[in-house]
């Protein structure tokens, strides 16, 4: 059985090397289990969901038996969070959490219709409103991808970031097509080889993946929201277009257009 810690704080940065003073190259979100790889001076060398490898400390982790102790194991308990922060409640006093978009989290109780329970991995009890709330077991479709994307319109640019307090390109657009539970890599220079992303040529389609080049080398990566407009992270949150006639048309990230790319199964 592999050996796992789960993620118990809100967001997690993960480093390229064993120490603060190293590069963040990731992030994870709580309740993310993480697969134990190797320990080195209180870090953890660690692989996620999508087999991307880093460091994080360990004080942000706790052990897996939070989740095997509340049966934690079906899938239906499951819901993802689609709005770019969302408030959580304490059932116990009067702390509040702030949960990030793409966050992974189980219900464990119905309140009422508007609000249902969750559980924290460090045993703490929360309420949530149902509505911010995805089921696991559901697919977003592609065109929904566009609403959860306009969700974190203006979040930071952040290197590293794939949460809702910020996020670089790729940690993007990774974040939202995990809604439609399809696994890109981590960083567009990788996502660019997987063989399911074909280039296409015309008749562009919300959702499909728009990649950029520097010298050949893919760089960065946006979402088209209809056939013209992609959305992307740089700077922040923002739409440019690929038409010279708009108002947010970018000639220089249109010179860098590597090629348009959609996900085919």
């Amino acid at each position: 059985m592999k050996d796992c810690k789960i993620v118990k704080t809100e967001v997690a940065n993960l480093y390229k090397d064993c120490c603060y003073s190293s590069e963040v190259i990731s992030q994870a979100l709580i309740w993310e289990n993480l697969e134990i790889l190797e320990f080195k001076n209180n870090w953890y060398r660690i692989k996620q969901w999508d087999n991307y490898i880093s460091w994080i400390h360990n004080s942000y982790l706790v052990d897996s038996e939070i989740y095997i102790n509340n049966n934690l194991h079906e899938d239906d308990l499951w819901y993802r969070i689609f709005d770019r922060l969302v408030i959580i409640n304490s059932l116990e006093n009067n702390n509040e959490k702030y949960l990030s978009f793409g966050s992974v989290i189980p219900v464990i109780d119905k309140e009422n219709d508007l609000w249902v329970h969750t559980l924290m991995p460090n045993g703490s009890k929360y309420k949530i409103r149902k509505k911010k709330l995805l089921p696991c077991t559901e697919k977003a479709k592609i065109k929904d991808l566009v609403k959860y994307a306009l969700n974190n319109f203006g979040a930071p640019y952040v290197w590293g970031g794939k949460s809702g307090y910020g996020y670089d390109c790729s940690g993007f657009i990774q974040s939202l097509y995990r809604f439609s539970n399809i696994v890109l890599p981590r960083d567009c220079k990788e996502q660019i080889k997987d063989s399911n992303l074909k280039k296409i040529d015309n008749d562009f389609q919300i959702g499909d993946l728009i990649y950029f080049h520097h010298n050949n080398e893919v760089i960065h990566v946006g979402m088209l929201i209809n056939n013209k407009h992609f959305i992307h992270s740089s700077g922040d949150i923002k739409i440019n277009s690929i038409f010279e006639s708009d108002d947010n048309y970018d000639n220089m990230l249109f010179n860098k257009i590597y090629g348009v790319y959609r996900y085919i199964e």
